[in-house]
């Protein structure tokens, strides 16, 4: 399992998203089981940066753009494409869902 330091990420959550507590603790337990691909964006958000990431053509950015939300969501997103059967197919699914979305 992924370890990290939970208590900054229950904060850093709470003040990103302006959620409680008890709404934020269960995205913590989340984030222990990402993709471990996911996993160094998640430290470097923890250290305070907003890294960029693409897998297949999904970025950050495009998910942002789309479909707003905290970083933590962007990497929840990200999360479901890769963790399919198919992740590309997945991604370019997703890319042209997006796209259709003004």
């Amino acid at each position: 399992m992924f370890e990290f330091d939970e208590e900054k990420a229950l904060r850093k959550l709470m003040s990103e998203a302006d959620e409680s507590e008890r709404l934020a603790s269960p995205a913590i337990e989340s984030l222990k089981k990402v993709d471990e691909r996911l996993r160094p964006y998640i430290l470097a958000w923890l250290d305070g940066e907003t890294p960029s990431f693409e897998f297949y053509g999904v970025s950050l950015e495009i998910i942002h753009k789309k479909e707003g939300g905290t970083f933590i969501d962007a990497i929840f997103r990200m999360d479901c494409i890769l963790e399919e059967d198919d992740p590309e197919a997945e991604a370019k699914e997703y890319l042209e869902r997006v796209f259709y979305i003004k």
